[in-house]
């Protein structure tokens, strides 16, 4: 879980970056950073995840890595027990 502050800053770059003509801010950390030529980067708490041929692959990509670290959370709260 997030801190508060960590919670207020993603907000703020989220609002800062939503009008951009390229590259894109989600509200829960990731980032999709314009790379050489046409690539964009994805960055998700400061690490770079993949390069991608455009945005739409970019958002494609995000919302399967959601997806991954959804499951992984829950199979490690699962063996924690």
């Amino acid at each position: 879980m997030k801190t508060p502050e960590e919670k207020k800053e993603l907000r703020s770059l989220y609002n800062f970056y939503k009008n951009t003509e390229r590259g894109f801010v989600t509200r829960d950390g990731y980032a999709a950073i314009p790379s050489n030529g046409k690539k964009v980067g994805v960055v998700y708490e400061g690490e770079i995840l993949k390069f991608c041929r455009n945005e739409d692959s970019a958002h494609n990509f995000i919302a399967q890595h959601r997806k991954t670290i959804k499951k992984l959370s829950q199979r490690n709260g699962k063996t924690k027990n």
